[in-house]
């Protein structure tokens, strides 16, 4: 298993969705839901953020393309959006998937559920504040190196819509920012 997933989450987190460089468009509806202010010492990486199609939401979060682009598929996927911030040698990411149904959401939340789950170097955490919302802290390695790289992964549904807040580095975080971002991010989305 972990070889299956965890390159994917890597290569995610350290491009946090390189597949999706079609820029940012600040008039895209799905745009609009997901935050647009950096946190404090980040800046927005315009190359990886922007609207997703099937092809490139398959790529862009932490489950891999061969799980989770028949789970897309299958389950009503219309489309996506991502926005990307760096500071240093930290990325955080924000995913939005829309959904045909809330139904079809929650069950995005239920995959990374159980295929995270499934990864002896994945550890849950509780998440507070945020209904039904899953956390994840995540030890592996950078692809073609034996550098560490840590992610804090927070998913979540809001009606139709599910999201994926993720935090990455090279040192290991706490997850506190990411539950603080994911928190900011639901409020946003149901507001």
């Amino acid at each position: 298993m972990r070889s299956r997933i965890v390159p994917c989450i890597v290569a995610a987190a350290c491009a946090a969705s390189l597949a999706c460089g079609r820029g940012g468009d600040p008039d895209h509806p799905l745009g609009r839901v997901l935050l647009d202010t950096a946190p404090r010492g980040y800046e927005r990486v315009e190359g990886p953020s922007g609207p997703m199609d099937l092809d490139l939401a398959s790529r862009a979060t932490t489950i891999g393309p061969a799980t989770l682009r028949p789970h897309l598929s299958r389950t009503g996927f219309q489309e996506g959006y991502s926005r990307v911030w760096q500071r240093e040698q930290e990325t955080l990411a924000l995913l939005v998937f829309d959904f045909i149904s809330a139904q079809r959401a929650g069950e995005m939340v239920e995959l990374h559920e159980r295929e995270l789950g499934r990864l002896r170097n994945v550890q849950p955490f509780e998440v507070g504040r945020i209904e039904g919302a899953r956390g994840f802290t995540v030890n592996a390695t950078k692809p073609r190196s034996s550098e560490p790289w840590f992610c804090q992964i927070v998913v979540f549904a809001v009606e139709t819509k599910a999201f994926e807040v993720r935090s990455c580095s090279e040192q290991p975080l706490s997850a506190d920012e990411v539950q603080r971002l994911a928190r900011d991010q639901a409020r946003r989305a149901a507001a």
